[in-house]
């Protein structure tokens, strides 16, 4: 399971956790448990939104992508051809 903060807006500096959106990538279901309290589904086979852009963040060849329409509910990891949608 790994969990990722973003600030609100994307690359802000927030001192508490009310600015920040929180996203989680849990291939085994780890958090399943807790299901409800996640606004969509992990997807590791995901296709990008329509409006998804690549937001300048890349780590060990992954990308960032954000969907505004999705913002609230799902990020998007790139690798590649690879796409997965976090929650």
């Amino acid at each position: 399971m790994t969990l990722l903060h973003i600030g609100s807006p994307l690359g802000s500096v927030n001192e508490s956790g009310r600015d920040v959106n929180q996203y989680i990538r849990d291939p085994e279901g780890v958090f399943a448990h807790n299901r409800d309290s996640l606004h969509s589904t992990y997807e590791p086979d995901a296709d990008l939104p329509v409006d998804a852009e690549y937001s300048g963040y890349m780590k060990n060849g992954v990308e960032l992508w954000i969907s505004q329409s999705q913002l609230d509910t799902a990020i998007y990891m790139v690798d590649g051809s690879s796409v997965e949608r976090w929650p």
